[in-house]
């Protein structure tokens, strides 16, 4: 991994942080809707307007961020150069594209045809990557348990975008619906459960235990994870194509346990890293992904009180969104550094008094602000959407204005994300340490 940072198997910055602009800004755009209309947070989960909201925060942050991340995650943990970098632009275009015509078409009323082109656009680009992805995998001589969740994640990725263009196409020509019609959960436990889960405890139990010094970290409690995962979407597949007649009593109790378990090994693997750590005190992006982790265990509680579609809410806002912000921070860090101060130092070794470190280039207040806020958020979308089911000890007006308040504070909170990013690529950092190529993947690695 220390080779990665100093140039090893990375990809053209443009690759990967032209996914994250989009990603951040994405999430920025949700929260600031919410603001605007508190009332999306608790309307029917069927509505068109919830529908786009869910897919700005799912398909253009949450799959967004995951895509670009790929394109620098993969080639590092397999240990090989991806196989085309410019198919990167490819797959960004058409991500980028189709979530915007996907939001749009929910947005306007569900409007098929937007729906089954921009499903198609998402389609192709997971396709590009997928197989942009398989060809580097071909060249690597040896693909670790890590590595394998990971592409893992990128094949459910996949699998979440061609169900969603069924599910579009199923819109837009009638006679599929019958097919189709029980398959929205599998696509929710596939793009949730799989594509995110299986990304985030994967990506996490190899850069968390990079940015926090640890060593030897078992890879079972991972293993039964992505087991886990794997047993919901097993579950979720069969109870979605079996004939409409037969009863399902048992899917979802067994989906319920398999995420329970999922979400269970998934903080095990988190502690079995945090008690080998070196470093005692992580930074405010590293304890933000750990807030995330510690937060999902929250969406479990909701689910064995039979609430699953706040369940999910809870999965996006709380776990997805804080994990993904404080990994954003780490990784669009190391890529600018390599970017912009790596060839300097190796131009010069003189220069190296000059080189910012990491630590240098990121604002820690605009960290904390971003990891509370978004908990802020969070937790104030989910009481009012629990509030808004007990109306007799909640009136509508108090529901949203928690609603309202608490999704400007996230709004605030997400810019300041945006902000954060835009300052450490396009910032001027000062440096407060000399410091090499080597010093530098040593210091943030525990390696020399």
């Amino acid at each position: 991994m220390s080779g990665a940072l100093a140039g090893d198997n990375a990809v053209p910055f443009a690759v990967p942080f032209r996914f994250m602009a989009v990603g951040a800004l994405s999430l920025a755009g949700f929260w600031s809707a919410l603001a605007f209309q508190p009332a999306w947070a608790v309307a029917p989960a069927a509505h068109p307007a919830v529908l786009a909201l869910v897919h700005v925060l799912t398909l253009m942050f949450g799959a967004g961020v995951l895509m670009g991340a790929l394109h620098q995650l993969v080639p590092v943990l397999l240990v090989a150069k991806l196989h085309a970098p410019s198919w990167g632009g490819v797959t960004w275009a058409a991500a980028t594209a189709g979530g915007v015509l996907i939001v749009t078409g929910f947005a306007l009323g569900s409007r098929p045809s937007f729906l089954a082109v921009g499903g198609g656009l998402a389609l192709l680009a997971t396709t590009v990557l997928l197989a942009n992805l398989a060809l580097t995998a071909a060249k690597a001589t040896r693909i670790d348990t890590v590595a394998a969740t990971v592409l893992a994640a990128a094949v459910a990725l996949w699998l979440t975008m061609m169900l969603g263009l069924l599910i579009a196409l199923s819109r837009l020509l009638p006679a599929l619906a019958p097919a189709f019609a029980a398959v929205r959960p599998l696509h929710l436990t596939l793009g949730l459960l799989a594509a995110f889960g299986l990304a985030i405890a994967a990506a996490g139990h190899r850069l968390l235990a990079m940015f926090v010094l640890s060593h030897g970290a078992p890879l079972r409690w991972l293993r039964l994870m992505a087991g886990a995962v794997a047993t919901a979407v097993i579950v979720s597949a069969a109870a979605a194509w079996l004939p409409a007649g037969v009863p399902r009593p048992w899917a979802g109790p067994a989906v319920t346990l398999a995420i329970t378990v999922a979400a269970l090994a998934a903080v095990a693997d988190v502690r079995a890293i945090l008690v080998r750590r070196m470093r005692k005190r992580p930074d405010v992006a590293v304890s933000t992904f750990l807030l995330g982790a510690a937060l999902a265990l929250a969406p479990v509680v909701l689910l064995l009180l039979g609430r699953p579609h706040d369940a999910v809410a809870s999965t996006l806002l709380g776990p997805v969104s804080l994990a993904i912000a404080g990994m954003l921070v780490k990784i669009v860090g190391f890529l600018a550094w390599q970017h912009r101060y790596a060839p300097q130092v190796g131009r010069d070794p003189a220069s190296a008094g000059g080189v910012p470190m990491l630590a240098d280039m990121t604002v820690p207040l605009l960290g904390r602000l971003t990891a509370a806020g978004l908990t802020v958020g969070a937790f104030a979308v989910i009481l009012a959407r629990l509030a808004a089911a007990a109306p007799r000890y909640a009136p509508a007006s108090a529901t949203l204005t928690l609603v309202r308040s608490g999704a400007l504070v996230g709004a605030i909170a997400a810019w300041s994300l945006a902000a954060h990013l835009g300052w450490i690529v396009f910032g001027r950092h000062r440096s407060s340490h000399a410091v090499s190529v080597r010093d530098f993947a040593g210091a943030e690695t525990g390696t020399s």
